[in-house]
């Protein structure tokens, strides 16, 4: 199959700030949410609709399973949540749109519970081994790490962003750990998470040295989320977690920037972003598809930044900068 480009910026669903009105205006229950199936003609689509969804607006979660009915054995089949079953109206008819129409077909809209939910996908999540010295274990299992030098979260992120499994999430932690081992391990860095979901990224800087963190998200959910998980992590003491917009956020000077958004968002917050960051600060920044890379690397440094590194996963790319 040849690769695919997908686009994430010509999207017709609802953004989450528009949400309280939405969910009023279409009479949906509180705690209320819903998951649409799609099956792909292969698994290699499938992996890549996955990714595509990820980046939906309004997707809160997407995941390769194995069943469907015909019984297949090999992952075609891609489930999808959203808090508003338009956006999986929107979805599906941008899939039907789009030039993989008739390698795509969609299963009917389903309305579940949100507790059914948090606890339906916990079947499908289990211990995570993101790098070698890096482990994500869920916190209704078990682990024993294996060495002394390694890392272990544990994670319920329930409906919040960040499980680790993500690419973008995975080339965010990859790239904080490949920092941490040039500057032989953090020492008091003060860290800047935009955006940031279940906490996880501000969570590894916190167990890697880093001492002041601030993570802010504008969804309370990932704000309240992002409190447990750093009081399950142990580190609760140096990760300040606030709901406050970046623009309102007091100019305290970072080492780190982490931004785990999205391509568009980056580039609009680039500016307010940059006078935060100390003198030879480090920006770390996904979310962003290859076809986006460039123009991210162009803002970048239209705001002062060196460019300095891309990783990739998949369709997803992580940039790194640094403010001279």
């Amino acid at each position: 199959m040849s690769a695919l480009t997908l686009d994430f910026n010509d999207q017709d669903a609802c953004l989450r700030d528009d949400l309280p009105e939405a969910l009023s205006a279409l009479d949906v229950e509180a705690g209320q949410t819903f998951s649409q199936d799609f099956t792909a003609t292969t698994s290699e689509l499938a992996s890549l609709i996955a990714d595509f969804c990820w980046g939906f607006e309004g997707v809160t979660a997407a995941e390769l399973r194995t069943e469907s009915a015909e019984h297949i054995t090999e992952a075609r089949l891609v489930r999808v949540y959203a808090l508003l079953p338009e956006t999986l109206r929107g979805l599906q008819a941008w899939f039907a749109q789009s030039v993989w129409a008739s390698q795509i077909s969609a299963g009917p809209l389903n309305s579940i519970a949100e507790a059914d939910w948090a606890e339906a996908w916990k079947q499908h999540w289990h211990i995570d081994h993101v790098t070698d010295k890096l482990t994500i274990v869920p916190a209704w299992e078990s682990y024993i790490p294996k060495g002394s030098d390694e890392t272990v979260i544990t994670m319920d992120p329930g409906m919040a962003f960040g499980t680790g499994q993500h690419a973008t999430t995975r080339l965010m932690l990859r790239a904080l750990e490949a920092l941490s081992e040039e500057l032989g391990g953090f020492n008091q860095q003060r860290v800047l998470d935009i955006g940031t979901g279940s906490g996880v990224l501000a969570i590894y800087a916190a167990k890697q040295g880093c001492k002041s963190i601030i993570a802010i998200d504008i969804d309370p959910i990932a704000v309240h989320t992002t409190e447990q998980e750093a009081a399950r992590n142990n580190v609760a003491s140096v990760i300040e977690v606030s709901d406050t917009p970046l623009h309102a956020l007091c100019q305290t000077q970072n080492e780190i920037v982490l931004a785990n958004i999205l391509a568009g968002v980056i580039i609009e917050l680039l500016p307010e972003m940059v006078k935060r960051m100390a003198p030879g600060a480090i920006l770390l920044a996904s979310g962003i598809t290859e076809g986006q890379a460039d123009d991210v690397i162009a803002a970048m440094a239209a705001n002062g930044l060196v460019y300095q590194q891309r990783l990739t996963q998949g369709a997803w790319v992580m940039l790194r900068a640094r403010k001279p």
